[in-house]
């Protein structure tokens, strides 16, 4: 089965937070939208709409965790890391996207369809069903 399999009939709708945004600003926006992660664009619009991360309900806990009250008005850029954004396409195997989160240790997965990000949905019902 593909990734493109799954997401087929599911919204395209993509939330997206700005690196610049507050911890505060993305909480709300997940509890708005009733999800647990948002992909975090560059502060610059670009052509490509560029995804440069992804900011979940556990880095909002570490945030109030480390950093007490002040953690709400952190940036999102001062807490994930942009080294590298692991995405996988449309016509990955849900194998293959297992074997990405579970190498990089990541629970979200954006989707992208030649380089423009195109879904983002969180694959973790999809990866224990797969182990199943």
């Amino acid at each position: 089965m593909q990734v493109g399999d799954v997401l087929r009939g599911k919204s395209s709708r993509v939330v997206t937070v700005r690196m610049n945004e507050t911890v505060a600003t993305a909480a709300q926006l997940m509890r708005a939208n009733d999800i647990g992660a948002l992909v975090v664009k560059d502060v610059v619009r670009t052509e490509c709409n560029t995804a440069v991360g992804m900011f979940t309900e556990h880095d909002v806990v570490r945030a109030v965790a480390e950093h007490g009250a002040a953690g709400p008005d952190l940036k999102v850029s001062k807490l994930i890391s942009v080294q590298q954004l692991v995405c996988c396409g449309t016509t990955d195997t849900l194998e293959h996207i297992r074997h990405l989160m579970n190498e990089n240790r990541i629970r979200h997965l954006p989707c992208h369809r030649q380089l423009q990000l195109d879904r983002r949905h969180q694959y973790q019902w999809h990866l224990n069903r797969v182990r199943r």
